[in-house]
């Protein structure tokens, strides 16, 4: 027995190893943040990594380091911190880096309580940093396992200055030529595999249930508290997110040139997710709007014009709602869009919309004519916005061009005045435009143009279509003049943008205004989150061509899609938006409910789960109650009709034995548990009041002043005592003469 109760002991070298290793854990969890942040770290992250994987396989690595290395190592990090700062000015960058080479310092070092704590704060600043740009639900995983390790550590590193007094005191020498001379003793013989196998014997199962029952009430409580208190925008209140470099991840610019782009690779990464308050709003194929380009290149491609970019810019404004200009009649319906970091400052618009209303206030640029909502910079964040009222029909209404172009005389609408303004300009070679002209020909066959824009563009569509072929890879034919043109002339298949430039050229050779538009085309309904995801692959480049009565009406001259809204297109059918139940598809529906609930959780959302929580609480009771006055009801109907007094004897004896039963079971129980202690001893009282009075002692020494005397004598009694209070009974010393020269030692005789 007396074995047995002392292999259930974990000895102090074995609680300074566990700290050891719950200190490398906490690194390794704390670099996880890095994949949150797009910073330039990944070859200083393999140098850290390798360096804590080293010292925990390797313990005695750091005492072979000199020691001048680790006196010079804080001022040579300062000193790099500041050199990267000089020469970069980022000071995001620069205060990652900093932490990064603070965690290799702090982490593979030896390291006392104190130091345990520094490395804590080192890896908190991580995850706080991480925090401020994601809103990842793995983050929330990566928080969790930080704080269970942060934990760990604190608690073992307590318990272990417990069991050694004399630690804090304990200082190390300031000149020795290695680290040799500061290796602590828990090295020595150290094992990975034999310390986990002391600790699984001295593991006490139900102990490390209770604790994780604990630390997940801790955590539930932290998440009713998070979802009660009023939500704040974190990344406005702290200062790391103004330094972040602003970085778009899509692709998504001002402009498209012809020619630098020969492979388009598929990223399936998702771009946004979308609530629908009616799925059936969705159109069979949705069209999510993000920006035009009206202004052909000389060295073939499009871009924003300078005369559209000041007026975007001119509409600047700081608010949490913008009023659209969608017809009531048409718009219905309320579309909240989750859009990714890193996407585009330009916010994906499904159709016109009666309203926008974002999460909280801050830039916007908004272009009510051409229907562009932009945010000021690329978010680090999930952007979070609702639009009420959206009209899908592919047409988008627009006076101010109207008002310019019936200004401009007839005969100058095919080259002379105002080009650039009305999307007709296209700067060509002769060549290159005698080539047009024939298309233009070939495509409306006599037939009068400017009478019906739409034929047109079904019939230049067709032409394009029987002419070239989808594909992700492209091969513009090299030689003289326009790029596009090139591509026109030969047989070669290309992507959406080739036949959206391709569409507008015909048109603008044409005497018809048109522009290229960008944004994302189709998705997938989540059928787990029971939302609408539309992923980077999504992506896509049309058309919008002028009808001449005021509107522009989008034409898709790619195969596979309408060619014009409103008109049906000959050709290969649509493929409609399909539903995704895959793996994929579950992990999204997590970042959904995130999103939903936690990152866009507002006042309004708090007030209606508060409600609903309520009610549901309120319908249970009432649920509850009705079915136990039922059974009451049934139970009493019964012993009224059934109920005899032959019965009520045989329930009075049933009862009788039952409880004799009881009692009889409960003194064998009480007999057992006496035994029990009989056989024990009195060896657990004994050995309780030795380690009490070894405490005892220790403390009046430390309170007198006597703790530290020095002399070979007292060294004994220190070490004796320290034995009786914290090490094992079998190798105690006779604990009665210990006990009196420690009184006399403590009274100074």
């Amino acid at each position: 027995m007396q074995a047995r109760r002392a292999s259930r002991e974990l000895e102090l070298r074995d609680l300074r190893r566990i700290q050891w290793l719950l200190g490398g854990l906490l690194v390794f969890v704390s670099l996880g943040s890095l994949l949150f942040l797009e910073v330039e770290a990944w070859g200083l992250l393999a140098v850290v990594l390798a360096a804590m994987a080293a010292a925990l396989l390797w313990p005695e690595l750091p005492g072979r380091i000199p020691a001048w290395v680790h006196r010079l190592a804080f001022p040579g990090i300062l000193a790099a911190f500041a050199a990267e700062l000089w020469l970069t000015a980022d000071l995001f960058q620069s205060l990652i880096h900093l932490d990064l080479l603070l965690l290799l310092y702090r982490g593979f070092f030896y390291r006392s309580r104190r130091e345990d704590l520094q490395l804590v704060l080192l890896g908190l600043f991580l995850l706080v940093v991480a925090g401020v740009v994601t809103a990842s639900p793995v983050f929330a995983l990566q928080l969790l396992a930080f704080a269970a390790c942060a934990l760990a550590l604190l608690f073992t590193a307590t318990i272990a200055d417990a069991a050694d007094p004399g630690s804090r005191d304990r200082k190390l020498p300031l000149f020795v030529p290695y680290f040799a001379q500061r290796r602590p003793d828990w090295i020595a013989g150290l094992s990975w595999r034999a310390l986990a196998q002391r600790i699984a014997e001295v593991l006490e199962w139900r102990l490390l249930a209770l604790a994780a029952a604990l630390f997940a009430c801790v955590v539930a409580v932290s998440a009713l508290l998070f979802v009660s208190i009023p939500r704040f925008d974190l990344q406005n209140s702290l200062f790391l997110e103004r330094f972040a470099t602003h970085r778009a991840r899509t692709g998504f610019n001002d402009s498209i040139r012809f020619g630098e782009v020969t492979e388009i690779s598929k990223d399936s990464s998702v771009a946004f997710s979308m609530d629908v308050s009616d799925p059936a709003l969705l159109p069979p194929v949705p069209y999510f709007r993000m920006l035009v380009l009206d202004e052909y290149l000389p060295e073939g491609g499009f871009r924003m014009s300078p005369f559209l970019r000041r007026r975007l810019l001119s509409r600047d404004f700081h608010v949490s709602y913008l009023a659209g200009n969608a017809p009531r009649g048409q718009a219905r319906g309320v579309w909240t869009i989750y859009l990714e970091p890193g996407v585009s400052r330009y916010l994906p618009i499904p159709g016109r919309f009666g309203g926008l209303r974002l999460r909280d206030a801050q830039g916007i640029q908004y272009d009510p004519s051409e229907g562009i909502v932009a945010l000021r910079s690329d978010p680090l964040t999930m952007t979070a916005y609702r639009i009420n009222g959206v009209a899908t029909g592919g047409l988008l209404p627009d006076p101010s061009f109207l008002r310019r172009w019936r200004a401009v005389p007839h005969d100058s609408q095919r080259g002379r005045a105002d080009l650039e303004r009305l999307e007709l300009n296209l700067p060509l070679d002769a060549p290159s435009r005698l080539r047009l002209a024939g298309w233009v020909s070939a495509v409306d066959a006599g037939r009068p143009v400017a009478e019906d824009p739409r034929r047109f563009a079904l019939d230049a569509t067709d032409w394009l279509r029987r002419r070239h072929a989808y594909s992700l890879n492209c091969a513009i034919p090299a030689g003289a003049g326009d790029p596009l043109v090139r591509w026109m002339a030969s047989d070669e298949p290309g992507y959406c943008e080739l036949f959206a430039g391709s569409l507008v050229m015909l048109c603008r050779s044409a005497g018809i205004p048109a522009r290229v538009a960008v944004g994302f085309k189709g998705g997938a309904w989540n059928a787990y989150a029971g939302s609408f995801t539309v992923r980077d692959s999504d992506a896509h480049a049309w058309c919008e061509v002028w009808d001449g009565r005021g509107n522009w009406i989008r034409a898709d001259p790619t195969p596979g899609a309408i060619a014009v809204a409103g008109v049906s297109a000959s050709g290969p059918g649509l493929r409609d938006w399909g539903v995704d139940r895959g793996f994929g598809a579950r992990l999204n529906s997590l970042r959904v409910f995130w999103y939903r609930r936690i990152v866009s959780f507002d006042a309004g959302d708090q007030a209606g789960l508060v409600r609903s929580a309520r009610e549901s609480a309120r319908a249970a009771r009432l649920h509850l109650l009705a079915v136990l006055d039922k059974t009451v009801d049934r139970l009493r109907s019964a012993m009224a009709r059934e109920w005899s007094r032959s019965r009520s004897a045989l329930a009075a004896w049933a009862l009788g034995l039952g409880a004799a039963a009881f009692l009889v079971w409960g003194a064998f129980r009480i007999a057992a548990g006496l035994l029990r202690w009989r056989a024990a001893g009195s060896r657990p009282s004994v050995e309780a009041a030795v380690r009490r009075e070894a405490g005892r002692l220790i403390s009046v020494l430390k309170k007198r002043r006597r703790w530290q005397d020095p002399g070979a004598p007292f060294d004994a009694l220190r070490s004796d005592l320290l034995v009786l209070r914290f090490g094992r009974p079998e190798g105690w010393p006779d604990a009665r003469p210990c006990f009196r020269r420690a009184r006399r030692w403590s009274a100074g005789r």
